[in-house]
């Protein structure tokens, strides 16, 4: 008799309306908070570093990205003004520097043995890397940016 009068209820609409509302509720909520916190990522990993804050918050200047080898290569010359905040970005492997091209929607990194090198973290040293222009894809007056991971700098023109 209780198992007749439990599903007379659930097979009542009331229940089931209630039950319905509350699942959409549920996924409506879910939604809306994963969407917001990609947004949040997304804004923070759009930001791009003017030279002054690259070299204020993380200790880095740009000196040079500059197209050489008779066009093979791109040449891009860091300098360390403050190593322990520069370590904040290059001591992960992960975050070695790369070249974005915006205009063509192309990153050029280095293999991945250039990567795993160890940089030394002295004042006033640098970080010199040589990356492949295959195809040509970079020319003198292109603009990159330097992407170390998530954090770019703002657009920079190559010499």
């Amino acid at each position: 008799m209780f198992e007749a009068q439990l599903v007379k209820l659930y097979r009542s609409n009331y229940w089931r309306a209630i039950f319905f509302f509350t699942i959409i509720l549920f996924l409506a909520l879910s939604i809306s908070a994963c969407a917001s916190a990609q947004s949040a990522t997304q804004s923070a990993s759009n930001e791009n570093l003017s030279q002054a804050v690259l070299e204020e918050k993380y200790g880095i200047r740009v000196n040079l990205i500059a197209v050489t080898a008779a066009g093979g290569l791109i040449d891009v010359r860091l300098k360390l003004v403050d190593p322990d905040k520069a370590k904040q970005l290059l001591k992960d492997s992960n975050n070695f520097p790369s070249l974005y091209v915006a205009d063509k929607s192309v990153s050029l990194s280095v293999p991945d043995e250039t990567k795993k090198q160890e940089i030394q973290f002295v004042k006033d040293g640098g970080v010199y890397v040589m990356y492949p222009n295959s195809g040509d894809i970079v020319q003198p007056g292109s603009t990159v940016m330097i992407a170390f991971g998530s954090i770019k700098t703002e657009p920079l023109t190559v010499k």
